[in-house]
């Protein structure tokens, strides 16, 4: 019986938690187009002029920079360079806490 008791509370709460979460989910998503029109008007657009004026401004053409870019995702994305940042963040992790 103890048990039975426990797992419908249980239930309970996953239900409650599924619920709240949904209600959130349909807040957040009534709110995003107005959110959106807030970032717009807050300057997005000055801040894309001013990036490609630094884009004409550094003497690369726009293919180039792409093809750069393409280059350091692919190399960062990579299992090896991963497991490379990995281990350098177990380096550190261990000389802070264990020197």
């Amino acid at each position: 019986m103890q048990n039975l008791k426990y797992l419908f509370q249980r239930q309970q709460r996953i239900w409650l938690i599924d619920h709240h979460a949904t209600a959130i989910g349909l807040e957040m998503r009534s709110d995003l187009g107005d959110w959106i029109r807030c970032r717009l008007k807050k300057g997005i657009a000055n801040q894309g002029t001013e990036a490609w004026s630094i884009v004409d401004t550094c003497g690369i053409e726009v293919p180039e920079l792409r093809n750069q870019w393409s280059h350091q995702c692919t190399a960062q994305l990579s299992v090896r360079a991963r497991k490379f940042w990995m281990l350098l963040f177990l380096f550190k992790f261990l000389l802070t806490f264990h020197l």
